[in-house]
C-alpha cells in the first residue's frame, strides 16, 4: 500500500501545472554545478558555473531534470548519459587518477554508442568532445578546483538551453532507456499491470544515516531474501514492480525527503512525510486547496509557524489554526475551504543499516482526524505560562530537549531519541497515551536540576515541563475512562482541590517563598556566608546560597513525610523573623500554610511515605501553579534554549 500511495502521489503531483513539478519517468532532479559549453566540433569554450552564491558567499548547484536510469550508482562504474560528475566527463576531479580514467572511458564508450547515428548539432557535439577530449587537460580550465567531483551538463554555443533538453536527444535516451535497465516480464504488485520490472529499484536519498548516493526502501541482496525461486539475490523479481512504478515511488520520496521540503519532519534519526490521498474523481476545488494543507501539519508539529518554506497562503492558514485551538475552537471553524474527509499519509523512514530503509511507522487517516488529535493535544497541554515570552503552546522538538541535560538534545542518544519521538508524534496524531518515557524523563530532569538551578540559565520547573506532565496525566485519565482530577484539569491555580500531592506540592512552594522573604529582610544576615538554623547557608546582605529547594525539592516530591514536618517546624523560624519587621505579611503567610494543610486529615489520609510517578507528576503541578501566584511578574523574559529547530544538529535541516 506505501508504493501505491507514492506512486498516486507522483502522478498527481506531475498533472499539477506549476513549476515544482517532480521530473518524467526517466529522469531525475539533480544538483548541476558547471555547464560546459561546445562549439560544433566539440571544443570547450568554456565553463560557466550554475547556481546563485548563499549568504555564506557559497555557490549552491541548479537542480535541473537530467537522464537518469533506474538503480542508481553503486560502488562500480556506471556512466550517465549527458550529464556526470567531472569524473565520467573530463576523467579527473577523483581521489584516484586511475580510476577517473576508466570512469571517462565508460562515459566515452556509452556516448559514442548512443550518439553513433544522430546528425542533431548538440549530439554531434558531443560525440566529437569525446572523441577528442583529454583528460589532462581538465587541470587547465576555469573554476577547475570549484569544478572537481561536481555534476557537469553540456551546451551548445549560441543555442538556448542545455544539449539534453533537446527534442532528438530525448529521443535518443528514451530508445537507449531500456538498455539502461535490466528488465523482465512480469505483472506489476503496484498497478496490477503486465511490463518489465525494475531488476534493481532507484535509491530515496534524504533520510538522515543513509549513505550519501541514497538507500532503497525495496531491494534483495541475498539468497536468503528472496522465495519460491523469484529472482536472484540483487534482482527484484521476489516482488516485481514495474520500472515506472519503481521510478514513480522513489521519485515521490525524493520529493518529499528534499532537504527543503515543506512536507517533511525530522524526529532525530527519523524522517516523516506528509501526502494527501489523491481524490478518486479527479481533484475538485476542495481537495486542491486540502492537498495545500501536506505542508501546514509538519509545521503545526514542528513549531516553525514562520518557516521560510512555507509559502505565505499556507503560513497564515498555520497561523489561523493555532489561534483557533488556543481559542478552543475547532480548526474546521476557520478552515471553510478544506475537505476534512480527505485522506492523509504520514511515513516514518530510518536508515539504521545506511544502505537500507526501514518503515518505522505508516498511518492513514483522514485530515478531520489528524487536525483532532494536534488539536486535542495543545488542550491537554494548556497551562499558565511564568515568562512574558514564552509560547503557549510548545513544539515537539521542546518537549523532547525538556528532558535532556541542559536542553540540549545532543545529550541524548539518536537512535532512543528518535524512536520517543515517534512515540510522541504516534500519541499526538493517534490521541492516544503519552510514552511514559516522557513522564520518567521530565521528572528526572527536574531533580537532577533543581538542586543546582543557581548554575543555570533557565528555570528548572519550566513551563515546558509541566505542560508536558500535566498532558501526560490528563491523557492517562481520558485513556483509562476515569475523571479527569480537577488539579490536572486547571490551566492555573486550583485552591479547591484537596489532592494530598497537589496540596503538598503547592505547600513546599509556600515554605520556600517564606524562607526567602525571611533571609531577604535588609536587617538580617549581617554576617557572611552565615549558616541558618534551617540548614541553609546565608551569604552578604542575606542572600541564600542554598535553600530549602535545593536541598529538598527531589525528597519532598518522592518520601514527603521524611521532610515535611522539619519544613513546616522552620517554617516558623521564618515567619518569626517577618514578624519583626512585616507583621501584617507574617500573619498572611501562617494562614497561607494553613489554608493549605487544613484540608488534608492527617489521621485519615497522612503524608505519604512516598509517591509514585503520577503523585509526583501532581506534586510538580501544584508547585508550579503556586509559585506562578507568588511570583506574578509575568514581564520577565526567558533566557532562549540552547537548542532549538535551527541550531540542534539532531533535528536541524540540512542545507544544499
Amino acid at each position: 500500500m506505501i508504493l501505491q500511495a507514492l506512486t498516486d502521489y507522483y502522478d498527481r503531483r506531475r498533472r499539477q501545472e506549476d513549476g515544482d513539478r517532480p521530473p518524467p519517468f526517466g529522469y531525475a532532479s539533480e544538483r548541476v554545478g558547471f555547464v560546459l559549453v561546445l562549439d560544433e566540433q566539440g571544443q570547450v569554450l568554456q565553463p560557466i558555473p550554475l547556481g546563485d552564491t548563499d549568504d555564506k558567499g557559497q555557490r549552491q548547484p541548479r537542480v535541473l531534470e537530467v537522464p537518469r536510469p533506474l538503480g542508481g550508482r553503486t560502488s562500480g562504474i556506471r556512466a550517465y548519459f549527458l550529464c556526470d560528475k567531472t569524473q565520467y566527463v573530463l576523467g579527473a576531479g577523483g581521489d584516484k587518477p586511475a580510476r577517473d580514467r576508466e570512469a571517462f572511458e565508460a562515459s566515452k564508450d556509452k556516448h559514442l554508442r548512443y550518439l553513433a547515428d544522430s546528425d542533431d548539432p548538440g549530439a554531434v557535439a558531443v560525440r566529437r568532445f569525446f572523441e577528442t577530449w583529454d583528460p589532462t587537460q581538465a587541470e587547465t580550465l576555469e573554476y577547475w578546483p570549484e569544478m572537481a567531483g561536481a555534476n557537469l551538463v553540456f551546451r551548445l554555443d549560441g543555442q538556448p538551453g542545455y544539449i539534453h533538453e533537446s527534442p532528438a536527444l530525448q529521443a535518443i535516451w528514451q530508445d537507449r532507456f531500456a538498455e539502461e535497465n535490466e528488465a523482465e516480464e512480469r505483472q506489476c504488485l503496484v498497478t496490477g499491470e503486465d511490463g518489465p520490472a525494475a531488476m534493481l529499484h532507484p535509491p530515496v536519498k534524504g533520510v538522515r544515516g543513509a549513505q550519501s548516493s541514497g538507500a532503497f526502501l525495496v531491494s534483495f541482496n541475498a539468497e536468503a531474501f528472496c522465495s519460491y525461486g523469484q529472482g536472484v539475490a540483487g534482482k527484484g523479481l521476489n516482488a516485481p514492480v514495474s520500472q515506472r512504478a519503481a521510478f514513480a515511488y522513489t521519485t515521490a520520496l525524493n520529493e518529499l525527503l528534499r532537504w527543503d521540503s515543506p512536507r517533511k519532519l525530522r524526529l532525530g534519526e527519523t524522517s516523516v512525510v506528509f501526502w494527501a490521498v489523491r481524490d478518486a474523481s479527479e481533484e475538485n476545488d476542495k481537495s486542491k486547496e486540502t492537498y495545500k494543507f501536506e505542508k501546514a501539519l509538519p509545521a503545526m508539529l514542528s513549531g516553525r509557524r514562520d518557516d521560510s518554506h512555507l509559502d505565505p497562503d499556507t503560513a497564515g492558514r498555520v497561523g489561523r489554526i493555532m489561534e483557533a485551538i488556543r481559542e478552543g475552537r475547532k480548526p474546521a471553524d476557520v478552515l471553510e475551504e478544506l475537505d476534512p474527509s480527505v485522506t492523509f499519509y504520514v511515513l516514518g523512514l530510518a536508515a539504521p543499516s545506511q544502505a537500507r530503509l526501514t518503515v518505522r511507522f505508516w498511518m492513514v487517516a483522514t485530515l478531520d482526524h489528524l487536525l483532532a488529535g494536534i488539536q486535542q493535544h495543545y488542550e491537554d497541554m494548556k497551562l499558565q505560562t511564568r515568562y512574558a515570552n514564552e509560547r503557549d503552546m510548545p513544539s515537539l522538538w521542546r518537549l523532547l530537549a525538556e528532558r535532556t541535560r541542559d536542553r540540549d538534545l545532543d545529550n541524548e542518544s539518536n537512535s532512543y531519541l528518535s524512536r520517543l519521538y515517534e512515540k510522541l508524534l504516534f500519541a499526538v496524531l493517534t490521541q492516544q497515551r503519552y510514552p511514559r518515557a516522557l513522564l520518567t524523563g521530565v521528572l528526572g530532569r527536574i531533580r537532577a536540576e533543581i538542586g543546582k538551578a543557581s548554575r543555570l540559565d533557565y528555570e528548572p520547573v519550566s513551563h515546558p515541563r509541566v505542560a508536558l506532565i500535566k498532558a501526560i496525566l490528563r491523557r492517562d485519565a481520558c485513556r483509562s475512562n476515569r475523571p479527569i482530577p480537577p488539579e490536572v484539569n486547571s490551566m492555573a491555580l486550583n485552591e479547591d482541590t484537596k489532592d494530598v500531592p497537589y496540596r503538598l506540592g503547592r505547600l513546599f512552594a509556600v515554605l520556600e517563598k517564606t524562607q526567602q522573604d525571611a533571609h531577604g529582610i535588609d536587617r538580617i544576615g549581617e554576617t557572611d556566608n552565615a549558616m541558618t538554623a534551617d540548614g541553609s547557608r546565608q551569604g552578604s546582605k542575606g542572600k541564600l546560597k542554598r535553600t530549602i529547594r535545593d536541598s529538598y525539592f527531589t525528597t519532598a516530591s518522592m518520601a514527603p513525610q521524611a521532610v515535611f514536618t522539619r519544613l513546616i517546624q522552620n517554617s516558623k523560624n521564618h515567619i518569626s523573623k517577618i514578624r519583626q519587621y512585616r507583621e501584617g505579611y507574617a500573619v498572611h503567610i501562617d494562614k497561607k500554610i494553613s489554608e493549605i494543610i487544613d484540608p488534608i486529615d492527617i489521621e485519615k489520609n497522612p503524608i505519604p511515605t512516598h509517591m509514585n510517578l503520577e503523585e509526583q507528576g501532581k506534586f510538580v503541578l501544584g508547585y508550579y501553579h503556586q509559585r506562578n501566584v507568588l511570583y506574578p511578574g509575568r514581564d520577565r523574559k526567558e533566557p532562549a534554549p540552547a537548542d532549538g529547530p535551527d541550531n540542534t544538529p539532531a533535528l536541524e535541516e540540512e542545507t544544499a
